[in-house]
């Protein structure tokens, strides 16, 4: 699967950012960092056979590198369609069929498949999307999750800011 040209920006600028010893060059964590942040989420396993394909010297991957990571995670996020299976795990519990679950136990679930979101991160999720009664419209919650970035000014800006917060956080949580 081919990478906008938009999103490879996006990508180079993400890799600038999180690049903070400006070498050139990040670690494997590192690379997990700026492909979440684009709206990618390769597991653990993903993430380590993907860096072991285009690390090169030190066991650090430079912006082209980074760019083939995440054409390979585009790839196999194309070929499975992660946004209806979401949908169709989350139907199995609804039982009234509302389209809507319990803030509390989406969060359970997430955990329980080990999603690659942290617990802050869920609750933040979780605090946005829930109703009053502490539902959550699953359908909306699984395009969140999957969206890939629209390259609209406004989207796009919204993005950088959010890209400014992940740097914020990582600068602050890591090392």
């Amino acid at each position: 699967m081919s990478l906008s040209a938009v999103f490879m920006e996006d990508l180079k600028e993400a890799f600038e950012i999180f690049d903070k010893e400006k070498t050139g060059r990040i670690d494997k964590y590192t690379l997990g960092a700026v492909l979440r942040s684009m709206g990618q989420n390769p597991s653990e396993a993903e993430l380590t056979d993907i860096f072991g394909s285009v690390a090169g010297e030190g066991h650090k991957v430079d912006v082209a590198g980074m760019l083939k990571a995440a054409e390979a995670m585009a790839a196999k996020m194309g070929s499975e369609d992660h946004e209806a299976s979401l949908i169709e795990a989350f139907k199995v519990f609804d039982k009234e069929n509302s389209g809507r679950l319990a803030a509390a136990e989406i969060k359970h679930m997430m955990r329980d498949i080990n999603f690659q979101i942290n617990e802050d991160e869920m609750d933040e999720l979780m605090e946005e999307i829930q109703d009053s009664a502490g539902t959550v419209d699953y359908k909306h919650l699984a395009k969140l999750m999957f969206k890939q970035v629209d390259t609209q000014p406004a989207e796009r800006e919204q993005h950088r800011r959010k890209m400014a917060e992940v740097k914020s956080y990582f600068n602050r949580n890591h090392h």
